[in-house]
């Protein structure tokens, strides 16, 4: 046991190294001339925005690091676009629990990567997230400015509510004056529109009157069937109180199994939930002695239903080899449908059943994990499931924990 758990330390330890793993897909960079150079970008999830980026050159195959005085542009097909611009970026937050009580200008000029959102030949729209916030970036393609649309949130010491500061629709109005695309229907889609990226961008779409790109992520989340077979070696412990009598019986048996993965990011696919089902029996027989003239027999079939949630985290992930992590809960639903006791007396001699016995209907194990996939559908997996308790009286008492083996394929 002490092994196993040496071993989940020595990978989880090792991640700090691995996490900066590459994920190159095809993409471009856009150098300071105004050229693009083809080949692969390493591509992460930017929950943030960017402030460096690799790329793979198709022509010499060498990585390099570009920051934002390197480069004016980059992009990843299909996943997202970063443009360079010089924009006064705002610093205060929206958060409602870290509002500031006053209204004040928290600007400062900033030279980052904007992600593209939409474009069109009346407006760009951007955005940059940070530690504080999210922001949008109008620019009026006329002007050849970028703006950010003004969105602020403060408290008020006169009155017991936050106040919203909502220019950013005013912002668009304008720009929808400009571009006489001032109707009712957009003036009113304006109005009732919240900051935020959907409403946004099909506001900025409307004026550019669907003409343009919409830079929007492919489709990240997406979901991954399997089918597996393990072998659970089953250690069952058992203990009685009179007579004194503990001992462990091992058991090592096939699984069966069946889930999904519900991952997050399929570029990166660094963490993904997993839900798993299972099917397994075991069988156990042991005697004790009670005295001198008479034994008990245990004769125990046992049938399980296993669900198993699990976070599963890529601790190292290239296109052929994934190593991961697992940590998740087994719920087992049991079936004893044939557990027999028998009392042996040697005095006079008879066997004598006796199914005073009752087990738990089922039981909940901490289930840890740890593997490698490969060539994408290959996953070879060891786990530990810790001891959980099956029965328990003033006698006697069960419990069961196991080790496993497994493959699944995955699909």
């Amino acid at each position: 046991m002490k092994y196993f758990y040496l071993l989940l330390l020595l990978i989880f330890t090792s991640s700090a190294a691995t996490y900066a793993q590459s994920n190159f897909k095809p993409g471009y960079i856009v150098d300071l001339k105004g050229d693009t150079i083809r080949g692969s970008v390493d591509s992460r999830e930017w929950d943030i925005n960017p402030a460096t980026v690799i790329f793979r050159s198709a022509n010499d195959n060498q990585e390099k690091t570009y920051a934002v005085a390197d480069i004016k542009a980059f992009g990843v097909a299909g996943n997202a676009y970063f443009e360079k611009v010089e924009v006064p970026v705002s610093l205060d937050y929206v958060d409602v629990t870290k509002a500031s009580a006053l209204l004040k200008d928290t600007s400062v000029v900033r030279t980052v990567f904007l992600k593209v959102l939409t474009t069109g030949n009346v407006a760009n729209l951007y955005s940059y997230t940070d530690l504080i916030k999210t922001r949008y970036f109008l620019q009026d393609n006329a002007a050849k400015h970028a703006e950010e649309l003004v969105y602020h949130v403060y408290t008020d010491q006169n009155v017991s509510f936050l106040k919203k500061v909502t220019r950013y629709k005013t912002q668009l109005q304008y720009l929808a004056q400009n571009a006489k695309m001032d109707n009712a229907s957009l003036t009113n889609k304006i109005q009732n529109a919240q900051y935020e990226q959907n409403d946004l961008v099909g506001i900025v779409r409307t004026i550019n009157q669907e003409k343009g790109a919409t830079f929007t992520a492919e489709k990240l989340f997406t979901t991954r069937f399997f089918v597996g077979l393990s072998f659970v070696n089953s250690a069952l412990g058992y203990s009685f109180a009179n007579p004194f009598n503990e001992n462990t019986l091992k058991h090592s048996a096939p699984k069966i199994g069946a889930g999904i993965d519900l991952i997050f990011n399929k570029n990166t696919q660094k963490v993904f939930f997993r839900i798993e089902a299972g099917y397994s029996e075991n069988k156990y027989n042991f005697t004790i002695a009670e005295n001198s003239f008479s034994s008990l027999a245990y004769y125990i079939n046992q049938k399980a239903i296993s669900l198993q949630p699990q976070i599963i985290y890529n601790v190292y992930s290239k296109d052929k080899l994934k190593v991961f992590i697992d940590a998740g809960f087994l719920y087992n639903y049991y079936n004893y449908n044939n557990y027999d006791i028998y009392t042996y007396s040697n005095n006079p001699p008879v066997k004598e059943k006796r199914p005073y016995l009752t087990f738990e209907k089922s039981s909940v194990h901490i289930l840890l994990k740890t593997g490698v996939v490969i060539n994408k559908h290959f996953e070879l997996n060891l786990g530990y499931v810790t001891k959980s308790e099956l029965s328990a009286s003033t006698n006697v008492a069960f419990s069961m924990s196991a080790y496993q083996a497994g493959f699944n394929y995955l699909f």
